[in-house]
């Protein structure tokens, strides 16, 4: 998909909860965590958009030092 649209025009979505990717609406969670996935991925796109599920939506903000790292 990179080479067909470009890595600059694609954007993955990795949510969170409790340390683990979830998926199909934050009810399925998977083994693996953002830190195992995102050095694979970030060839192939532009930026992540992440939800940190565990606070989110829940009025407690988000946990920056969580994006720090995996940023890092």
């Amino acid at each position: 998909m990179a080479r067909k649209v470009g890595r600059k025009n694609i954007i993955i979505a990795l949510d969170t909860e409790g340390g683990r990717i979830v998926v199909r609406g934050w009810r399925e969670k998977l083994k693996l965590r953002p830190e195992e996935v995102i050095p694979e991925l970030e060839p192939y796109c532009a930026e992540f958009l992440s939800t940190f599920v565990d606070n989110e939506g829940t009025m407690k903000g988000t946990d920056l030092k969580w994006f720090a790292n995996c940023a890092a």
